[in-house]
């Protein structure tokens, strides 16, 4: 042997192809195929370790978010109440302005109180009134709502008016504070329509 050829075979590689039996390839196939599934199996849950870190992130930030909205509507609470309470009264203004009975009503109601009593508070609504009153004494109340039953039924300037459902609440024994004088608190409601 010359010197080229002791120095592959002592301590170096040997290229020269050996022959491998049967089962030495099928180890040999099997171990490559394994460490090929391995390798794709890391690979596929490290993939999956990124993509479900990226859902957690997208989470976090909807949530943080979601949290913002939350506190801004809080803070926007206030003026949203205050807003809401504007909008129904813009929509009973509308209700009255668009219904010219409301208008109709207040003079005939203006007819059939009593000199003895004082309306305290009165509204109107498209099919219904409550009054809030104050009379020095009970017949005065009665006679308020005796005029208004009697009303029933009955023309004022050429319209009809029609009531139902009158109902006299709380009444109750009271002093008025701008006068210092006693007498009884009372409300009346009923529904109507105008002809």
């Amino acid at each position: 042997m010359n010197n080229d050829t002791q120095a592959n075979t002592k301590g170096g590689l040997n290229f020269i192809a050996v022959k491998m039996d049967p089962v030495d390839k099928v180890i040999s196939v099997t171990l490559a195929w394994g460490l090929g599934i391995a390798i794709l199996l890391v690979l596929v849950i490290m993939g999956m370790s990124v993509y479900k870190y990226s859902l957690q992130q997208k989470l976090n930030t909807l949530n943080a978010q979601i949290e913002q909205a939350a506190a801004e509507l809080q803070e926007d609470e206030p003026f949203v109440n205050e807003f809401l309470a504007v909008q129904e009264k813009l929509d009973r203004y509308d209700r009255i302005d668009n219904n010219e009975k409301m208008v109709d009503l207040f003079p005939i109601l203006s007819a059939l109180v009593p000199e003895t009593v004082q309306v305290k508070n009165l509204t109107i609504e498209p099919d219904r009134v409550e009054i809030v009153c104050f009379a020095v004494d009970q017949s005065a109340q009665a006679l308020f709502a005796s005029n208004l039953r009697l009303a029933d039924g009955q023309e004022f300037d050429g319209q009809k008016l029609k009531m139902e459902n009158l109902t006299i609440q709380e009444v109750a024994k009271t002093t008025d504070i701008n006068y210092q004088i006693e007498g009884y608190g009372f409300s009346l409601s009923f529904n109507y329509s105008i002809e």
